[in-house]
């Protein structure tokens, strides 16, 4: 479900994105800026965003994507990159690990099968990014985040 939300002064078009994973709907909201092209970026933008989160499980290329929208890597790349404020390598790898900081606090999945579940190469791979983006390790996170009744099963 989608939303585009204009406020009077045209300076920013909020778009909210919902998706349904093991049947739980996540929300994530952007803020693209919008330009003389807005509607057919943004579009295309929607279209890869879209594209992304519903293969996140997957070893997503940039090419794969453009391919999707049915434009160049460098123009899909310019744009969506203008209408969110980063990249599509960057977007992947923050909506990746936006779903494990969930799914370490709220399941006891083990951190190897939350790796492959979402598409990182292995387990090293994942905990290497993790702890680039949240400065702690997997395991640290979900010791951190963990409700004490899912520790004691």
């Amino acid at each position: 479900i989608t939303a585009f939300m204009d406020d009077e002064n045209n300076n920013y078009v909020q778009n909210t994105i919902s998706i349904r994973k093991a049947n739980q709907w996540e929300s994530i909201t952007l803020f693209l800026n919008p330009t003389k092209n807005q509607s057919s970026a943004a579009q295309h933008v929607q279209k890869a965003i879209t594209f992304i989160d519903s293969h996140i499980s997957l070893r997503i290329k940039i090419q794969d994507v453009a391919k999707e929208c049915f434009l160049s890597v460098s123009y899909l790349s310019k744009i969506f990159k203008e209408q969110t404020g980063v990249s599509i390598s960057n977007y992947i790898i923050s909506r990746r690990i936006d779903l494990a900081k969930k799914e370490l606090s709220e399941t006891a999945k083990s951190i190897e099968a939350i790796s492959q579940e979402l598409g990182f190469y292995d387990i090293q791979h994942f905990s290497k990014t993790f702890i680039q983006k949240i400065k702690m390790s997997p395991r640290e996170y979900r010791k951190l985040t963990t409700p004490m009744l899912l520790k004691k099963k």
